[in-house]
């Protein structure tokens, strides 16, 4: 995973990554413009080495100017790659960039939480989807995430809002009681 603040990576980071190597990149950093003193920016995405290179991208609809639409995140992109985007308390999409446009596209829903501090949400999002993913044994080639994935993740991100900082971050034992507890509710 490569999850940049603003902006820090250059091309070089890309070019370390092994072919064989999956890269999962949090899209938000690169789509930042950090001033001293003032509010941060946002800048258009763009294509870069780091994108290119990617398999799954995350990024908060947040991060984006309105109207930006999955076909113009798509052009973007390389065939293949996987962009999941997230909304907070609406849940997200994730689909396949391809050639003829945005495919197998799947919505997921939120997981309910007492939002405290929102900070890092999506990171965590990110990182839980990633773990479920490999955590799977799926080969790089195989399509995913999967709907289960997206779920997993959804109640990682959900938990680290309920806490403060780091101190919000679940681990797997406790994103299982609350995936467990919303099963029993339902």
């Amino acid at each position: 995973m490569v999850v940049p603040v603003a902006n820090e990576t250059g091309p070089e980071w890309a070019a370390a990554i092994p072919p064989d190597a999956r890269l999962a990149l949090g899209w938000q950093g690169l789509l930042r413009t950090l001033v001293a003193g003032t509010e941060t920016g946002r800048k258009p995405p763009s294509r870069g080495p780091l994108v290119d290179r990617a398999n799954l991208i995350g990024a908060s609809r947040g991060d984006l100017a309105p109207g930006t639409s999955l076909d113009d995140l798509n052009a973007l992109l390389r065939p293949g790659t996987r962009l999941v985007l997230t909304q907070g308390i609406h849940g997200g999409v994730i689909f396949e960039a391809t050639s003829r446009g945005p495919a197998g596209r799947i919505a997921y829903d939120s997981i309910p939480s007492r939002q405290v501090d929102s900070t890092g949400a999506g990171d965590v999002f990110l990182a839980a989807l990633v773990a479920a993913w490999l955590d799977r044994g799926a080969p790089a080639d195989q399509p995913g995430p999967t709907p289960g994935d997206l779920r997993w993740a959804a109640a990682a991100g959900a938990l680290a809002v309920e806490g403060i900082g780091l101190a919000g971050v679940p681990d797997r034992a406790v994103v299982i009681a609350r995936l467990a507890e919303i099963d029993q509710e339902s």
